[in-house]
């Protein structure tokens, strides 16, 4: 059975319940949701993982409920049910400027930024207290949508755990891969594009921190072939394969990917990288590119691409086949 791609009408809002394809990879929209209780996340992490799926929203620490279910209890709300659709999904994963952003935070930046209503957080119905609607056959028609309360807690930056509503932003001020939630589903071969930027490899070393800590998972990899040492074009890859082991004892094949140019990059990319020392690691703040800019980040996205899928390819041959793989 082959995909079909048609354009949707632009008021044609997809509810998260129908986002899920058969025979097709779960779609899976990483989120943060904040956390003010003392204990309740590690010192200075303030955060904890919240994510929408056509199966679930919610997440490990604050609970999760099937996600058909969270629409169909806010029936009678028509726009508040409109929050929890695909886009508004989407656009929650990205919402990076909040008064509260989890471990990249600051308690003395909350403040002035929510009177500066610098403001993309999202308060969410609680998943405890929907699935407490249900068992209840309770449909209260109050606090379909947070009180004017909320503000205050926004302004002192009180996320309580035990709330209505959860304060929910960025996924990447949880963790910005998103290689947490898949190793936390157990999958055994992962493709992780990084994008963040820059040349430190902090979101992959979070990552790995946090899998060793919540889930038991240890990567072993090294990334000294990404590496430049100072020069642009002295990283030997730009992809490179790594392995995941289970506390189970399941092992697993990650292959991670990250914007560097190397000699084998194509001659133009090269060109404009000694034109622009900033590339490839532009700033997001950065939405003017040229032509020459877009190109050679196309370029590098496929190359990284192709590479990606002949290492896991490799891998597998190696899994089935250790003889064949040898010769």
């Amino acid at each position: 059975e082959q995909g079909v791609a048609l354009e949707r009408k632009f008021d044609d809002l997809v509810p998260l319940s129908e986002t899920a394809l058969r025979k097709w990879p779960t779609l899976l929209v990483c989120a943060a949701a904040n956390v003010s209780d003392p204990g309740a996340t590690p010192p200075g992490r303030r955060v904890t993982s919240f994510t929408f799926s056509a199966h679930t929203i919610g997440g490990p620490l604050v609970g999760a409920l099937n996600t058909k279910d969270f629409e169909d209890a806010f029936d009678s709300s028509p726009r508040r049910k409109r929050d929890f659709t695909l886009p508004a999904a989407v656009a929650m994963s990205g919402a990076a400027i909040s008064p509260s952003m989890g471990k990249t935070g600051s308690r003395s930046l909350t403040f002035l930024m929510t009177l500066a209503n610098m403001r993309l957080g999202v308060w969410v119905p609680n998943p405890r207290w929907v699935a407490g609607m249900k068992t209840s056959n309770r449909e209260s028609k109050r606090y379909r949508r947070p009180r004017p309360s909320y503000l205050l807690k926004e302004l002192f930056g009180r996320n309580r755990l035990d709330a209505r509503y959860l304060y929910v932003t960025d996924g990447g001020h949880y963790e910005n891969l998103g290689l947490v939630e898949l190793l936390r589903r157990g999958c055994t071969q992962i493709y992780c594009f990084d994008a963040s930027g820059g040349p430190t490899f902090s979101a992959l070393g979070d990552a790995i921190a946090l899998a060793r800590s919540e889930l038991g998972v240890e990567i072993d990899i090294d990334p000294t072939q990404l590496m430049s040492a100072g020069d642009p074009l002295r990283a030997e890859a730009n992809v490179i394969r790594a392995r995941i082991t289970y506390r189970c004892g399941d092992h697993g094949v990650l292959v991670y990917a990250r914007n560097v140019v190397s000699s084998r990059a194509p001659w133009d990319v090269q060109a404009h990288q000694l034109e622009d020392e900033r590339f490839p690691h532009d700033s997001t703040m950065d939405q003017l590119y040229t032509d020459q800019k877009f190109e050679s980040y196309r370029a590098l996205g496929e190359r990284a691409g192709e590479r990606s899928v002949e290492l896991m390819d490799e891998a597998a041959i190696r899994r089935l086949n250790p003889a064949r793989a040898a010769a």
